[in-house]
Parts: C-alpha cells; structure tokens; sequence
C-alpha cells in the first residue's frame, strides 16, 4: 500500500502529463471533462479511489451537486464564478501584455495573482504529505481546470492598444463576427472556433457518453512525445500560449472583424495541435 505522498504525487503527475499533451477542445465544461475523463483513465486504481474520496468530499462539502465525480469536479472553478468570487478571477489567466501596433503602456497592468502562480501553489499543495482533506480536494479541482486553462492562447495574454488601454481581458473585450453570428474573440477561441458544446450537470448518461466518446477520438488521433508530455513549467507552456495570441489569435483581427475562413481554419488546427 502507498502512502499519501506517494498517492498525491502520481495524481499530480497524471494530471500535469495528461492537460500537457491533448488538446482540450471548448476549454468551457465540455472540454474540461474530456481532458479529466482522460486523466482518470490513467490513474492506478488505488489513486482513482483516493481521487474519488476527495471529488466526493468536495462535493458534499458544499454540497455541489452539479460535481458528483472527478470528471465533472474539473468545471468547479468556473461555477465558483456564480458565487461572485471575483477574487479567484486572475486564477484562470496570465495577463501577459501584447503592445498592439507600437501602443506605449503608460502603467503595468495590475494582476495580483494569475494562472501560472496558481499552478504552482497548486502542485506544492498537492505534493505535501500534511495537506487537509479538504485543502486536497479543492487543489486537485482546481489544477485540473487550470491546467486546462493555461493552453488557450487567449488566457495567456491581454492586447493593449490605443482602443485598449488598459488591456482587451484576453479578447474578451474585441467582438467578431463568424457564420452570422457576433461573438467575443476569446469566446470563440474557447469554443476551438466550433459550435459549443453545452451540457447540463450533474450528467445524464446520454451525455457523459459524448464525453467518453470524444475523449476516445483524442486518444486514438493524437500522437505526442514523451518529451512534450513532461513538460510541467507553468511559465513555459504560458510564453507558448502568448505567442501563438500574438501570431494567430489576434492576427488581422480588430473589434467588428468578419472572420474569414482562413482564419478559423488556423484557429482549428492551432487550438488542436496547441499541446502536441
């Protein structure tokens, strides 16, 4: 029998390899279940019952019905959101400042704590042998949304121009068009430039179903180096994210812009090549 340490560790580890590797398509709850229903699978069975007692013990805490298992634990985060935490909204992303078109900065923009902060911490709790239970299952749900989060390019960065002074909330803030519908630029880079996937939890079989199922399709699509698969350094898979903000996400694209073709094409095939 392992200890906790031991346990802690290898659910750390699964989760980092696991959210560095596959694309995550819709980064919203879609997404995040797929790529958690892929972790799950690759967790030995006495981590899967100790990652079942924390999602458990997380649930009943509140309770929070709509996250009954690991699976669906992976969209807490994002319903903490209707509680009016604001004070956790920096969790979900880095703001680093992509000076659009030669806008000169006049002050830093302001974050006091951002995506790559948080997954550290996150990693530090779970790695340490005296960590609550509680604490335990808050970090997990957490680090698996985060890491989640960290390859959407559009969490990685925020525009500054002379229309956004104080920075475009990572495309939140610039509206576009694409196939007759007006939608926020980071919202459809959330989405993998697609139709969203919405889906009420907790999950009715049917549903949770898609899930399993789209999480087959990336399994059996996507091939990823070993190499790839280990890198872990939160600051490095971030820099990655902003440039590819910088060089596709934001390329040619100004509030009001009809997205071409071209450009969802790109958006597609980087969001899904994003973490090969």
């Amino acid at each position: 029998m392992r200890g906790p340490v031991t346990i802690l560790l290898q659910i750390l580890l699964i989760v980092v390899i696991i959210f560095s590797s596959l694309p995550v398509d819709a980064w919203a709850a879609f997404g995040h279940m797929v790529v958690a229903e892929i972790a799950k699978r690759n967790l030995d069975a006495d981590v899967l019952e100790k990652v079942k007692q924390y999602t458990q013990h997380l649930s009943e805490s509140g309770p929070f019905p709509k996250i009954p298992d690991f699976v669906q634990s992976a969209c807490w985060p994002d319903d903490l959101k209707s509680y009016d935490l604001g004070v956790m909204n920096g969790w979900h992303y880095t703001a680093n400042v992509y000076n659009r078109d030669g806008f000169e900065l006049k002050e830093p923009l302001q974050q006091k704590s951002n995506i790559v902060s948080v997954i550290d911490s996150l990693s530090a709790t779970l790695s340490y042998h005296e960590t609550p239970l509680y604490v335990r299952s808050f970090a997990l749900a957490h680090l698996i949304h985060h890491y989640g989060d960290i390859h959407q390019p559009l969490h990685t960065t925020s525009q500054v121009s002379s229309e956004y002074k104080t920075g475009d909330l990572g495309g939140n803030l610039v509206h576009v068009r694409v196939r007759n519908t007006t939608t926020k630029l980071h919202s459809f880079w959330d989405d993998i430039c697609r139709p969203s996937i919405s889906m009420k939890r907790p999950l009715e079989e049917k549903h949770y179903a898609k899930v399993r199922s789209f999480a087959d399709r990336l399994v059996e699509t996507y091939d990823v180096s070993w190499e790839h698969r280990r890198q872990t350094n939160a600051t490095i898979m971030s820099m990655e994210g902003f440039e590819l903000a910088k060089e596709i996400a934001y390329a040619g694209v100004v509030n009001g812009s009809q997205l071409s073709s071209q450009y969802v094409d790109r958006c597609v095939e980087t969001a899904e090549q994003r973490i090969l």
